[in-house]
């Protein structure tokens, strides 16, 4: 068992373990993880570097908003790049069996990159000096300038080989589409299908639920947040909605045409027999629900970049989804309410809350009081970066 993996908690199968490889190291994950989770559980924060100062980067979020965790992935060792894929989200690639994942923007290895000279440059490398600067000899640009910036800028590396999969598409008629499961879609669906209206819902994820997933100490209608999703997800099926996970809307057109696309098989140890990768929906609905959820924004200090610092929402998602403690010890930085239940959260899993930083002047007391009484500090000052997990403004519970 990886150190931060929290046995029985979450909601990956904790009996079946899914080998990968990442740099060229190997490493255990769970059916259910992603690359992020499988390696946040491994203590591994540092997933690549930034495109021309070549900085540190890990997760930041937990899902399709990540900006900062991108790899390259192939399905195997001997894969001779046609499946080869770049500035995959390392927080929503599932894991299969065989995965091979690499690290982006290095010169060398990911903990010793070469590029990162860059970064102590940075004073001399101001927007637009490309230009200003590498005007002489004329010659030059084309042979040399050009090439070396061309190389340091962009982010993955395009394949190389011909893409051997195919792809299918298929049109859909119906009623009502909701986009994005969580619990506003999920209620929205449901009560259009007990009218008797023909419902379809999508939802970018494996499975429904949205939010729902990494706070299961929400109560709906009396029962736990899990016990209600579980209870929604049947009386779904039973009406005859159409139910699709691995989906993402990619565009709203005139007279309500939606494109979707499917995920069929990313997911899948073994890729069955002319199946194909992905599917284009061009989905014509007489209503659509738009109900994709918040994102976070994250407070801006010195060092919010660097691995290790991420949004308290994140820091909830792999604990509560996943089952993976983020670290050992954590600032919480916030200016909303529920960055204490984070807080409370990570500490009965047994992280150290070092500090919970609120920049407002008057926080709630009770939330004050019961950080005391779990042992933790509060105060009111601009955090330094420590190699402690930091999480940043949270969303509301």
């Amino acid at each position: 068992m990886s150190r931060y993996r929290i046995p029985g908690k979450g909601r990956v199968n904790h009996a079946e373990t899914v080998t990968f490889r990442f740099d060229g190291k190997s490493y255990d994950g769970l059916r259910g993880d992603t690359v992020a989770s499988a390696l946040l559980a491994h203590g591994v924060h540092l997933m690549g570097r930034s495109f021309k100062y070549h900085r540190p980067r890990g997760p930041v979020t937990a899902d399709s908003a990540e900006p900062n965790a991108l790899i390259g992935t192939s399905r195997g060792a001997g894969e001779t790049g046609g499946r080869f894929e770049p500035n995959t989200r390392a927080t929503v690639q599932e894991l299969r069996e065989g995965l091979v994942a690499e690290s982006q923007n290095r010169l060398g290895s990911l903990s010793f990159d070469f590029g990162a000279v860059n970064d102590g440059l940075h004073p001399f490398f101001s927007a637009g000096f490309y230009y200003k600067t590498f005007m002489w000899p004329r010659s030059f640009w084309d042979k040399l300038y050009e090439p070396v910036i061309r190389r340091a800028a962009g982010l993955g590396k395009p394949p190389v080989a011909e893409d051997p999969d195919i792809y299918a598409s298929r049109y859909l008629h119906t009623d009502l589409l909701v986009v994005g499961a969580g619990p506003s879609g999920l209620m929205a669906a449901l009560e259009a299908a007990r009218a008797g209206v023909r419902v379809t819902l999508v939802d970018e994820n494996p499975e429904l639920g949205g939010a729902l997933l990494s706070d299961p100490g929400v109560e709906i209608d009396g029962q736990g947040a899990w016990d209600w999703l579980e209870a929604t997800r049947a009386e779904l099926a039973r009406l005859g909605v159409r139910l699709m996970t691995r989906t993402t809307a990619i565009g709203y057109y005139h007279q309500n045409m939606v494109g979707l696309c499917e995920k069929l098989t990313d997911h899948l140890d073994t890729l069955p027999e002319n199946a194909p990768r992905e599917r284009m929906w061009r989905v014509r609905a007489a209503r659509v629900v738009l109900a994709q959820g918040a994102l976070e924004k994250p407070l801006v200090f010195h060092g919010n970049d660097r691995p290790g610092v991420m949004l308290a929402g994140a820091a909830q998602s792999y604990l509560h989804r996943w089952g993976v403690r983020v670290g050992d010890r954590a600032v919480i930085v916030t200016s909303h309410d529920s960055a204490y239940f984070t807080a409370f959260d990570l500490a009965a899993a047994g992280t150290k809350i070092v500090a919970i930083v609120d920049t407002r002047a008057a926080p709630r007391e009770d939330l004050r009081a019961e950080a005391r009484a779990k042992a933790s500090r509060c105060c009111r000052a601009t955090p330094s970066p420590k190699r402690a997990a930091g999480c940043a403004l949270p969303r509301s519970r």
